[in-house]
């Protein structure tokens, strides 16, 4: 019994391992693609930005975001797993054979730390690595003013432009003088 439930632990983390995997580098996708676009349009006014110094960078920041996603990749990762074996009746076959739900959660927890334990000593030097280069090759491509993109994009309503404070200030002001 021992065996089967080792071999078995195995299938199950090998299985949440590439969910997991697959949703990180499906998102990874998606995130350097919008960046990427996001960076030509803020290039596209540059004579010195090449399309493929434009991807580079773009491909240097994502990381760093994509780190703080990565939890969310855990979860969606595992939610995959287990409702593609739950489709092929995987679980159910497990079930019936005698192992526990404990049992067949055990190896996606395992396997969840050891990934966390690799994000935490591998990928997050690698992707802070990545974007202090991104933000030299932003400041090559700018100037001295790197900035733009999915990251440095400031929250909505928490910046006003100088031009929309002046007269707003403006209008206060020719108020007051009108009413007093």
């Amino acid at each position: 019994m021992s065996m089967m439930t080792n071999t078995l632990g195995r299938y199950f983390a090998g299985r949440f391992v590439v969910s997991a995997i697959g949703v990180f580098l499906s998102i990874f996708v998606l995130l350097v693609l919008v960046d990427y676009i996001e960076m030509v349009r803020k290039t596209s006014g540059l004579v010195s930005a090449s399309a493929i110094t434009v991807a580079e960078t773009s491909l240097f920041r994502v990381p760093q975001l994509l780190e703080k996603m990565m939890p969310f990749c855990i979860l969606i990762g595992a939610m995959t797993c287990y409702l593609a074996l739950s489709r092929r009746l995987e679980l159910v076959v497990a079930r019936a054979a005698g192992v526990s739900a404990w049992q067949f959660i055990a190896p996606a927890l395992g396997s969840a730390i050891v990934l966390g334990v690799m994000a935490t000593v591998a990928y997050n030097p690698m992707s802070a690595n990545l974007r202090e280069t991104s933000k030299r090759m932003e400041a090559e491509l700018f100037g001295s003013a790197p900035g733009g993109g999915i990251q440095d994009a400031p929250a909505s309503g928490s910046t006003r432009s100088t031009a929309t404070a002046r007269s707003s200030s403006t209008r206060r002001a020719a108020s007051s003088r009108a009413c007093g």
